[in-house]
Order: structure tokens, then sequence, then C-alpha cells
């Protein structure tokens, strides 16, 4: 497998002397991304005499998820902004009432008193059946499953005193535990409960719509998932798995899905290689569906890995009762050599409804289909001070828009981009109204300006912010009809594009 390498360009500046670069090219072993979104969302850790569990909320469907923005669930929160409960976290309960102990018995118990000792026999009462009910170690109290018990051991009562005949078939020990219980996300919807696989805007080829998610041989700290970076090391690698999923409940209540009746289909887009390392044939991307009923996961559909392709659809038709309740869900895995950044695939457009059929692979959507980029001429990044002393020969005077109809008909739609500084407009690019284009076409324009970023202010540093929009109605996925990029003006140049 070829190595993937990355460009470093360092520029120092002193007062009164020549602006100088050092090049060198260093292999990329980790993804600096990954890393940094770690480090971020591990901040809530600060405090570790306080432990946290995040409730993941139950989605109705649609399920449309095209990448365009990221809707991983992120275990992170504002402490002073989102409303927490404290809880008390339990093993188990005893008829519904925490308890810190229980010794009980399999089989029927008895409680022995007023000893006859002529006739050497006693009066005996059935101990009482109990119900333990265990509750998950994962998700705050979700019932796992229920112990049918009988309370407390054998006893003989003799001269007042209780002795104990037997040890008890089960000593149940539970604890308890502070918890800060964090909700579900409350303004903006998540699809996905982890965010091993990496969502992105640079490793899809011709993406079908702005924004992948890319499974490879790294973790969700960009590490190997073998730190040993053995080279014939493959195993599952990433997994990207959903929230659970009312398949049961219908979103207005009414009659529940039929699996008979109401046709319901999962699809999505995916591609391997894409701009990454080619997957081999026996790496593979692999798609489960999970059952809350028997709870377990199946297999449903894989791929082996090949060279670079352009996007393929998938549709498959939900037709096992076993899926057709409320907290089914689907993930997605690859199988990969798991020493480094290696075997990538793309997925795009995931989509669940009901009332589909075998050819509805489309939607009624215009999408960007890239990330924007900088209006710079050469570079991403510059000096805000060489900037300022060099304005008019470094901005671009047009920037070319692309996007993609990813319905069945034809559209007409404009497409611009805007510059901010601090929220107010500084200058945008034409808006130039398109010919129709058709079905899964790819669309594009060059939109054109001349302005440039204000170099007012005693700022060492400076940011704008570049709004690219495509704009066509109807549009049933309007996630994908806007993109930012932050034009960073620092210490350093920089030619590649962020990513």
């Amino acid at each position: 497998m070829d190595k993937i390498c990355t460009f470093l360009v360092v520029v120092s500046t002193f007062m009164g002397s020549n602006v100088f670069a050092q090049e060198g090219l260093a292999p990329l072993q980790g993804n600096e991304v990954l890393q940094w979104e770690s480090k971020t969302s591990k901040s809530l850790e600060a405090d570790e005499n306080l432990s946290y569990a995040f409730k993941l909320d139950t989605n109705h469907l649609p399920i449309i998820d095209d990448f365009s923005i990221n809707k991983f669930k992120q275990y992170s929160f504002d402490t002073l902004n989102t409303l927490t409960d404290t809880l008390i976290w339990q093993k188990f309960l005893v008829d519904g009432v925490y308890l810190a102990r229980f010794a009980a018995m399999t089989d029927t118990a008895y409680y022995y008193f007023n000893h006859d000792t002529v006739n050497g026999t006693w009066d005996s009462v059935a101990t009482p059946v109990v119900y333990i009910t265990n509750l998950s170690q994962i998700n705050y109290q979700m019932v796992t499953d229920t112990d049918t018990v009988w309370a407390r051991q054998d006893t003989l009562v003799v001269g007042g005193t209780v002795r104990v005949n037997h040890s008890p078939d089960i000593d149940y020990v539970n604890f308890s535990d502070t918890v800060i219980v964090v909700p579900d996300n409350h303004r903006d919807t998540t699809y996905w409960r982890n965010n091993n696989a990496l969502h992105n805007y640079s490793y899809g080829h011709d993406p079908v719509t702005l924004g992948v998610a890319t499974f490879d041989g790294l973790d969700s700290t960009g590490v190997p998932y073998d730190p040993t970076m053995n080279p014939n090391s493959q195993q599952i690698a990433d997994v990207l798995e959903s929230k659970p999923i009312f398949l049961k409940t219908r979103p207005g209540g009414g009659s529940d899905y039929n699996y008979l009746i109401d046709s319901v289909y999962f699809s999505f887009q995916y591609q391997p290689e894409g701009w990454g390392d080619t997957p081999e044939g026996e790496d593979s991307l692999v798609l489960e569906f999970y059952s809350p009923f028997s709870e377990a996961w199946y297999h449903v559909w894989s791929a082996p890995g090949s060279p670079l392709q352009p996007f393929k659809t998938v549709m498959i038709r939900l037709r096992n009762p076993l899926y057709f309740l409320d907290g089914f869900k689907f993930r997605f895995k690859n199988y990969a050599s798991v020493s480094g950044n290696f075997d990538h695939w793309n997925i795009d457009y995931v989509r669940l409804d009901d009332q589909r059929t075998a050819g509805d692979s489309t939607i009624i959507d215009v999408a960007l289909m890239d990330p924007g980029y900088s209006l710079l001429t050469d570079y991403s990044q510059m000096p805000w001070l060489h900037y300022q002393n060099t304005t008019d020969d470094v901005m671009k005077t047009s920037q070319f828009i692309r996007y993609r109809n990813v319905g069945d008909n034809s559209y007409t739609s404009f497409s611009e981009f805007i510059a901010y500084d601090n929220g107010s407009q500084i200058f945008t690019g034409s808006q130039v109204i398109n010919p129709q284009f058709g079905p899964l076409e790819v669309g594009g324009e060059t939109s054109t300006f001349s302005g440039v970023y204000p170099t007012t202010g005693v700022d060492t540093v400076k940011s704008f912010t570049v709004k690219y929009v495509v704009d066509v109605n109807p549009d049933l996925n309007p996630d994908n009809d806007t993109a930012f990029f932050h034009q960073q003006f620092g210490t350093q140049y920089a030619y590649d594009d962020g990513s």
C-alpha cells in the first residue's frame, strides 16, 4: 500500500529580515482532524469525581442523511446552558424499589417458626415471590431482563433466635452512583450514536452531495486500531451505528407500520477508495440491521474491496417482522488493515422511509458537491500582515460553484457566495440564473466578483466567513444547500485546502 504523506510549509518572519520557507516530507500515520476532535470532546471529563450519562432519543421516519452537515451525536455539552438531571445510577430494583443488597433463592423458600418439640415439626410460611429488574450498565434506566426469585433463605426460629439453614442461591449486591444525565440534542437532530467513521468533505471522489462518511483503519481518535502497526493486522475497524428508530410507531400515531403493507426501503450510496487508499479483495464494507425482539444484529449486505469506482446505489426493502419494532437500528462497519490510514470506503445519502419502491433511488434535491473554497488566488491561508500589503494581487476575480441535481426532474437554480466580516456582508459573487439541468446532472456556475477583505483594524490575525449557496424550489433536503469557508489570516502560508 502507498504511504500517505503530508506536505508541510513553515513560514517565519523576523523584523528587518526576509521571509523564508522550509519544506519537508513525513509519513502521515494519524488523522490530525480526528485527534483534535477527540481532545475537544473530552473536555467535560475535567472533573473526575462526576459521571455523565447521555440520553439517546428515538428517531421517527424519515431518516435522511447525506452527510452535508454533521449528524453524529456529540458527547459534550454546555455546562452553563444545558439542562441536566442528577440521578442515581442503579444496577437492579427489588419489586421496583432500590435496595443496597438482596439475598434470594432460585426456588420456593420457607420461613419456619413455632417449633413443636414433641413431634419435631415446625410451622412454615412460603416467602413471597420477588421480581428483580436488572438495569443496563450502559444506558441509564434501560431494563435488560427480569429475574423471578424468592425472598430470603430458609430460616429457623429457636428460642427467639433466627438461625439460617442455607446460604442464598443469589446474593444481589447493588451500587449507586450520582450521574449527571444529559438530554439528547434538543436543537438539532442527530442520527448516529457514535463517531468511529469520519465525517468529512474531502475523501469522496465526485460525491453525490456535499460531505461523506469515511471508513478506514483508524479509530475515533485518529490512531490505528492496532497500536503496534503490524502491517498484517486485519479486523473490524470503524463501526457507524444509528440511534434507535421508531419502526412500529408512526410519527403522528394511528396504525403501526406493517411489514406486509408499508413499503419501507433502506438505501445508501457507497464508494471504495475515494481520494484515499484502495481496499483490497479481503477488505469489505458491511451493513447490518438490529432487531429489538431478538436483541441481535443480522447481516444484510456487504461489498468486497475494489479500486475506485463512482458512487453506487443500494436499495434494500425491509420485509422481516423482527425489524418492525420501536428500537430498530442499522450499522455500517468495515474490515480493514488496522495498522494505519488504509482501506477507505465512503458512504453517502443514507435514507430510510416508507411508501418507497425498488426504483426510488432519487429525491427532490439540488445540492452543493464541494465545501467552500478560499477566495485567495494561491493560498487557503496567508499571514495577515502580508495580505494587508498586497490585497489586489492575491484575491481571485471569480469562483466556480459545483452542484448536482439528485432528483429525476429538471430544475432551474441559482448559486452565489457571500463574504462576511463578523456577521456583516462585505461583498458577494454574482447570482447567475441557470438554464434547466436534467436528472442526476452536475451543474456549475462561475460567480464573478471584485471584492477584497477589508484591511482596517489593528488585529495581528483575522478571519472572514464565506457562505456558499445553491437555491432551488422545491427541495426536500435543504441541509446541503449551504456551505461555509473560514478565510484565515494568521502567521503562515498554506497551499492546501485545509482538509
